[in-house]
């Protein structure tokens, strides 16, 4: 199991990936809005809820498709 400083470490590393695509862009804007990537920081407790690095990549990818779409529509 994952311990929640090793869920951020990954979460942080992911978002600063290079853009692939037009929803990747939004991955700057992410890490904004997050802006502390420790434990005290209380908006990254959704992370005790994902169980693997795969998981939060989904939440990550899933999160920026939605941004994409509401900038859309």
């Amino acid at each position: 199991m994952l311990s929640l400083n090793e869920k951020i470490q990954h979460l942080e590393k992911h978002l600063s990936q290079p853009n692939e695509n037009y929803a990747d862009s939004f991955k700057e804007d992410i890490i904004m809005f997050l802006d502390d990537f420790t434990d005290q920081n209380k908006l990254l407790n959704f992370l005790t809820n994902l169980n693997s690095f795969e998981e939060i990549e989904n939440w990550v990818d899933n999160l920026c498709s939605r941004i994409v779409f509401k900038v859309r529509f």
